[in-house]
C-alpha cells in the first residue's frame, strides 16, 4: 500500500516535533543595542526575636520577657540602556540611578519599657548616571559618571550585572532540566548593582562597614530547574524555579551605648523563587523570591570598675523571613 499525501505529511510534521523536543530550549541573552529597561527592585525582610542569653562572669542573668522585631524595606530602580552585547554575554551599559532607599524599624521591649527606633538610608548615587565598559583585554569592568559628575569612590563596588545572567543554563534546556547556581549569580540577586554606598544620618561609618563585611564573606549554591514555557498576554516566557542556600559570617563593632567591643554575626538563609524569562527580547522579565532563616549575634566583652572585673557573654538568635520582587519594563 502506498503512503497517501496526508499521512506523508503527518511523518514529516512528528519528525518535526521530536527533533525540536530533543533540541530542546535556548534561554539567550540578547537585548537590542540602546533598548532600555527599567528594573525596580522591592525587598522587604522582617526579624523576631527568638531567644537571648547573658552571662556574667559565667553564671546567666535573669533578662526577664523580652520582645525584639526588626523591618526593613529596601527600594531600587535602574534604567539601563545596554551599548553592548554579544554571543550572550554583557560588554557594556549606562545606568541611571532612578531611586534608592533603605528604611529599617526597630521595636523592643524589655521590664524596662519600650524602644522603638527608625532609620532611613539613602545614596548620593541617585539621580547620577554611570557608565559601564567591559576591557576583554584586562578582563574587568570600568566605570565612569556620564552627564553630572560625582564622586569617583561611589563606583568601586558597583556591578553592572544585575540581568541575572548566572541563573541562565549553559546549553539548552528541556522541561525538568536543571543546573547549578553559584555564588556569584547569588549575590548579584541578594545586592542589587553591588555596593551603592547606603548610609544614614545616625551611623553612617558602623551600618556601613558591617553591610560591607557580610558581602565580602557572602557565600551560597542553589539549583535551577527549567519548569517550560507559558504564554502571557501574547508574549512567551521561559519559566525557571530555583531553590538556594547563603549565609555569611562577619564582625561589626558594637557601639558604646550597647556595650562596645566586637560582635559576630552569623546568617543563614534558603531561598525559593521564580525567574520568567522574555523569549522574544532576550531578556529577564520578572524575579520572585522568598527567603527564611536566621541570624546570631554573639558578643563577648571584658570590662572593669575599680577591682572588679566582668566577662560579659551575649547571645542573640532572631529568626527571620523575606521576599523580593524585581520587574524588568521596557523604558523607552
Amino acid at each position: 500500500m502506498k503512503p497517501t499525501p496526508l499521512l506523508l505529511a503527518l511523518t514529516c510534521l512528528t519528525a518535526l516535533f521530536v527533533a525540536a523536543d530533543a533540541r530542546g530550549t535556548k534561554l539567550s541573552f540578547a537585548p537590542a543595542k540602546g533598548s532600555k529597561v527599567r528594573k525596580t527592585v522591592e525587598q522587604s525582610s522582617e526579624m523576631k526575636l527568638e531567644s537571648m542569653t547573658m552571662t556574667l562572669n559565667g553564671e546567666e542573668r535573669d533578662l526577664g520577657e523580652m520582645q525584639r522585631s526588626v523591618s526593613k524595606k529596601e527600594s531600587y530602580v535602574f534604567v539601563d540602556e545596554y551599548t553592548g552585547v554579544a554571543d550572550g554575554k554583557l560588554l557594556g551599559l549606562t545606568r541611571t540611578f532612578e531611586a534608592a532607599k533603605e528604611v529599617q524599624a526597630q521595636s523592643m521591649t524589655t521590664p524596662r519599657g519600650e524602644q522603638n527606633q527608625e532609620r532611613e538610608a539613602t545614596t548620593e548615587l541617585v539621580g547620577k548616571t554611570v557608565a559601564f565598559a567591559f576591557d576583554t583585554e584586562k578582563d574587568e569592568w570600568k566605570r565612569e559618571f556620564i552627564g553630572e559628575a560625582g564622586d569617583e569612590e561611589l563606583l568601586g563596588g558597583l556591578e553592572a550585572d544585575f540581568d541575572l545572567l548566572g541563573f541562565l543554563p549553559g546549553a539548552e534546556v528541556s522541561e525538568g532540566s536543571d543546573w547549578e547556581i553559584d555564588t556569584r549569580a547569588l549575590a548579584n540577586l541578594f545586592f542589587p548593582g553591588g555596593d551603592l554606598v547606603m548610609v544614614n544620618d545616625e551611623d553612617p561609618e558602623g551600618e556601613r562597614a558591617g553591610q560591607l563585611a557580610m558581602r565580602e564573606a557572602f557565600e551560597g549554591k542553589g539549583t535551577a530547574t527549567y519548569k517550560g514555557l507559558r504564554e502571557e498576554d501574547g508574549v512567551s516566557l521561559a519559566l525557571i524555579a530555583f531553590e538556594a542556600e547563603i549565609s555569611s559570617a562577619w564582625d561589626v563593632e558594637r557601639e558604646k551605648r550597647f556595650g562596645g567591643g566586637t560582635e559576630q554575626r552569623t546568617i543563614e538563609m534558603k531561598l525559593a523563587g521564580e525567574l520568567t524569562w522574555n523569549m522574544a527580547k532576550q531578556r529577564a522579565e520578572h524575579v520572585t523570591v522568598e527567603r527564611e532563616g536566621s541570624l546570631r549575634m554573639e558578643s563577648k566583652n571584658s570590662m572593669s570598675r575599680g577591682e572588679q572585673s566582668f566577662e560579659i557573654h551575649t547571645l542573640v538568635e532572631l529568626a527571620l523571613n523575606g521576599k523580593d520582587e524585581v520587574v524588568f519594563a521596557p523604558a523607552e
